[in-house]
């Protein structure tokens, strides 16, 4: 196999290359049929970069490719790196799914924002955030916005969602271009396709073969923000990495409610965590899958 990196026998990672002739390397040759190992990986079929065109290596982990240089090779569908024969490739980092909730003392999530934003089960208490928001929680919840990759939304979520930031004020922009440009995934059983706002679609088949195909797939981390619903689903699944909460010093006596009540134990790791102006606790906690 053609590597382009300067091969030499005093190199801990070329002596990796064991029975591959160093000296042809040298001289350029760009082809060499397996089996062989090269860095711990055994190669099984035949690899040749022509300076045009990368090789595919078939290799018992997969299929890599090598630049057509020779000097890098990377798992299929990952972003190649220059790297030395005698070192693994490192796992490609998934994406994260980061849950963003605004969250009352007693564990309830339902309708933070405004008066009658979900009045499901009688809830009478909606807009219970309002209050406690000030510079640094306005600024927490920017950064939230901005830094995703894309959206994770339940489909009332989706839908009030929908409704209000294609048409939000010159004000809200710092938030509504990001949440209108941005990918959105959207898991509901009823509603259907084409959906109307930019950029957003349907989570199809079976909702966690799905999602974990987008944590798998290029691009930033992944942020579900309200969605009660799909939040206790993928926590069941072990799919959520991140919960970034806004803890606020009020109790509401019932409502839809940050986890449910299935009896399970789920431990987590506090990383990061501060106190507002408005005597609100911002804190980031690790799942299990963190």
């Amino acid at each position: 196999m053609g590597v382009g990196h300067d091969m030499s026998p005093s190199c801990g990672g070329c002596r990796a290359l064991g029975g591959v002739d160093l000296d042809a390397l040298h001289e350029g040759s760009r082809g060499l049929r397996g089996p062989f190992t090269v860095a711990g990986l055994s190669v099984t079929g035949s690899a040749a970069a022509d300076g045009r065109q990368p090789a595919v290596i078939a290799t018992t982990t997969g299929a890599w490719f090598m630049s057509s240089t020779g000097s890098r090779l990377r798992p299929g569908g990952v972003r190649a790196r220059p790297w030395c024969a005698g070192e693994r490739p490192r796992e490609p980092a998934m994406r994260k799914v980061i849950a963003n909730e605004f969250v009352t003392l007693d564990g309830v999530v339902q309708a933070p924002s405004y008066a009658d934003e979900d009045l499901a089960g009688g809830f009478e208490h909606g807009g219970w955030n309002a209050r406690y928001l000030d510079d640094v929680s306005m600024q927490w919840v920017i950064d939230n916005v901005r830094g995703a990759g894309g959206y994770l939304l339940g489909r009332g979520t989706y839908q009030r969602f929908a409704a209000h930031w294609p048409h939000a004020p010159e004000e809200q922009q710092v938030l509504a271009e990001p949440m209108n440009t941005l990918p959105k995934y959207v898991a509901s059983t009823t509603i259907e396709e084409p959906l109307r706002w930019q950029n957003a679609r349907l989570l199809a088949g079976d909702l966690g073969a799905a999602v974990a195909a987008l944590k798998a797939d290029d691009g930033g981390d992944l942020h579900l923000i309200g969605s009660p619903g799909l939040l206790q689903t993928l926590i069941h699944l072990g799919l959520v990495d991140e919960l970034r909460l806004m803890i606020d010093p009020v109790v509401v006596g019932g409502g839809k409610r940050l986890f449910g009540d299935d009896g399970a134990l789920q431990p987590l790791r506090l990383v990061d965590s501060r106190v507002t102006g408005t005597g609100a606790i911002i804190a980031t906690y690790a799942t299990g899958g963190g």
